[in-house]
């Protein structure tokens, strides 16, 4: 039971990082320290919020499998 709500938890953050590394990776970049960011930071943010997000839907369907022998 509390394996189902940590994989919940783990598919909304991972959905919301990665919703906001593609759409706004310099904001979201700039809260983990630099102020500027040129293109190579912003196409690899973009290529890491591109990862989450399916990491995210994994995890999302991980726990609404039911009777998951985990």
């Amino acid at each position: 039971m509390y394996l189902r709500w940590l994989f919940y938890a783990i598919g909304v953050v991972d959905i919301l990082f990665g919703l906001g590394f593609l759409v706004i990776p310099e904001t979201v970049a700039s809260a983990y320290g630099p102020s500027s960011t040129n293109a190579t930071a912003v196409a690899i943010a973009r290529f890491w919020g591109a990862t989450l997000l399916p990491l995210g839907y994994v995890a999302w369907i991980a726990a609404t499998t039911a009777s998951s022998s985990i």
